[in-house]
């Protein structure tokens, strides 16, 4: 008698090689990885055991060296199935919710008693026996397919009961496993027990979990070859759940957006991906992630920061080259010092990116320290999300209406329409507070559908052009733009309030102007009837020409301009006013807070004022009742 082994030699080989890129592209070190390691060194232990017990049984050493090779063959075949039961867990959000329960503690009893049965076979002959006629096995055998089938169903379970939001890709491959695993056991058990193949079929299920999700590619961002966002999900859940202590570092780089207008997208992405290379080369052992103009930085705890600041201010002084030109850089800083804990990393994150929110007002190299003010910031941050979610959940968003005022019929003539969040507990929440968050989750799309819903009621529901008023202006995310769909679904919401497109007048940010997909939208809407401001002139840094290729009939002048020119005597404001004139383009200008301011601009060209001059946003009541007492023309003495 003697067995085949040629399968468990493949086994060894392949799985030595996952086992080698996998550590070679320095996995990181979250509880998925680390069970999927073991899971693949097990393989290659028990098929090495496997090799050695079948093969021991003819060679003339003593009875307990091939109990032993043959014990530790099943001890490490029953712990396969365990550790997949465990990864299954590992990959779903359950396993965020816990940390040691009784159901834990539980999982591990099946393979107590396996292995005792395992380790008292020498004395009991229950899984098998070897005298000097040879191997043979026991009547318990039975309890090694048993120990498989259970944890293959319980990780299997696990799936099925909290990984529903699991890709189907992702199902088919944890199915796939099993469905080897099984196979390759029934085939050795009942068919060819003399040829050894569940160290082979072990292997094609291990290929199919790391073809699937397990590769250490799905966490590394490919455009700058550092670990991505999902990755940085993980690791920050690792280190929280384990009381880990670090530093912690988030970088944004200033006008990240723009230097896709300024350099074109090559070569700004080669631009980041010689950053990416900077931190790999100076922190070669520290976890640094990259996600969309961001990288997330981890120190150890006694490391000097100071030092580690003062060295990327060097660096980051000097261009980064690319085979074109030499691109500038300039980054901001959010620092989470030692000595900080968090519930979760949903929060460290919100602490993180209100840190780094403040740090990007600053100056080139400026950095905000996390301290008591910000993670109470991030606090207030938790509330207003959830305000901003219930508000969408039970559609209360509050519409107020600023009116804009008409240098040449001389009165009221449009109004801009401005969201707000009402909540019991926060009171009036304003934009700024919530839209650069709505944008970050990517709620912004029904904030801002609900917005035009609502802004379609309000002009049909008052029969707001009896007042002499338009069109309303309603503003456009950036985020929104990018949706193939709006053009289609805003013309459904227009004809389902059966209103005129005409009052509608949609403000684009220059940010966005760029896009294919807006030029698209614009194009489809603007042939429905719908008209199109540039909003913020000024703020952004879109091309001129292409912002002119738009059908863009109206350009809204931000009010730092405004300001600037009448605080400080900054000309930049009389030569846009007089650039955009010359192109017969209309003017809003924002920020109108005097008479005087009113007058100057009147005087300068200027076709529309807005501002608190005139009056703030207001409800859609006070509005209206705004709207009758200055319908005539002369309603305000400019």
């Amino acid at each position: 008698m003697g067995w085949n082994n040629d399968f468990d030699i493949g086994a060894i080989l392949i799985i030595g090689l996952l086992v080698l890129y996998y550590l070679v592209r320095q996995i990181i070190p979250i509880k998925r990885n680390k069970i999927f390691l073991n899971m693949m060194i097990n393989v290659q232990v028990f098929a090495l055991f496997d090799i050695l017990g079948s093969a021991s049984i003819n060679w003339n050493i003593p009875l307990i060296f091939k109990f032993t090779f043959n014990i530790l063959y099943y001890a490490c075949l029953g712990l396969d199935t365990f550790l997949f039961g465990y990864f299954c867990y590992a990959l779903t959000d359950k396993y965020r919710e816990h940390d040691s329960s009784l159901l834990q503690k539980i999982y591990f009893v099946p393979l107590i008693i396996y292995e005792l049965c395992v380790f008292t076979t020498p004395f009991t002959g229950l899984i098998f026996d070897i005298d000097n006629e040879g191997f043979t096995y026991g009547p318990g055998r039975i309890i090694v397919f048993i120990n498989i089938v259970l944890y293959l169903t319980i990780g299997e379970g696990i799936i099925g009961k909290w990984g529903r939001r699991f890709r189907r890709m992702y199902r088919y491959a944890i199915a796939g496993y099993s469905i080897c695993l099984i196979i390759g056991n029934i085939m050795q058990m009942f068919f060819m027990p003399y040829i050894t193949m569940v160290a082979i079929s072990e292997t094609v299920g291990i290929l199919t979990l790391y073809l699937s999700f397990e590769t250490p590619e799905n966490f590394i961002d490919k455009k700058v070859l550092l670990y991505n966002d999902e990755g940085y999900n993980e690791i920050l859940f690792e280190y929280i759940r384990s009381g880990k202590r670090f530093k912690l570092v988030e970088m944004g780089i200033h006008n990240f957006s723009a230097m896709e207008n300024v350099y074109g997208i090559d070569i700004r992405e080669r631009a980041l991906f010689e950053v990416g290379k900077y931190f790999r080369n100076k922190y070669p052992k520290h976890l640094i992630f990259y996600d969309d103009g961001r990288f997330y930085m981890f120190f150890n705890p006694d490391e000097d920061m100071k030092t580690i600041y003062k060295e990327a201010c060097e660096r980051f002084n000097e261009t980064f080259h690319t085979p074109a030109l030499g691109v500038k850089v300039s980054p901001y800083f959010a620092y989470l010092p030692e000595g900080y804990y968090f519930n979760d990393e949903k929060s460290l994150r919100t602490t993180m990116d209100n840190a780094l929110y403040k740090a990007k007002d600053g100056e080139d190299m400026s950095v905000v320290i996390i301290n008591d003010e910000i993670i109470a910031d991030g606090k207030r941050d938790k509330k207003i999300t959830t305000a901003l979610e219930r508000a969408l959940d039970n559609n209360e968003l509050k519409i107020f209406y600023q009116p804009i005022y008409d240098t040449k019929e001389k009165r009221i003539t449009c109004a801009e329409a401005l969201v707000r969040i009402d909540d019991p507990e926060l009171g009036l929440i304003f934009p700024d507070d919530f839209i650069w968050r709505a944008e970050r989750n990517g709620s912004i799309l029904e904030l801002g559908q609900q917005v035009f819903e609502k802004t379609c009621e309000f002009i049909k529901n008052y029969d707001i052009g009896k007042y002499g008023i338009h069109y309303i202006e309603v503003n456009l995310s950036p985020i929104q733009c990018m949706r193939a769909q709006l053009a289609d679904e805003f013309e459904q919401i227009v004809k389902k309030a059966g209103i005129s497109p005409s009052m509608i007048n949609l403000e684009v940010t220059e940010t966005a102007s760029s896009s294919n997909m807006l030029k698209n939208n614009m194009l489809k809407l603007y042939t429905f009837g719908i008209n199109f401001s540039l909003d913020d002139y000024g703020t952004g840094y879109s091309n001129l020409v292409n912002i002119l290729k738009l059908p863009i009939s109206i350009v809204k002048i931000d009010k730092s301009i405004t300001w600037d020119y009448f605080q400080k005597g900054n000309t930049l404001l009389a030569n846009v006013v007089k650039m955009f004139l010359e192109r017969k383009m209309d003017i809003v200008v924002e920020g109108v807070e005097t008479e005087e301011m009113a007058r100057k601009l009147s005087e300068m060209g200027v076709h529309y004022e807005q501002g608190y001059y005139f009056s703030k946003p207001v409800p859609e009541d006070i509005f209206v009742k705004y709207l009758e007492d200055h319908m005539e023309e002369g309603s305000y003495n400019i």
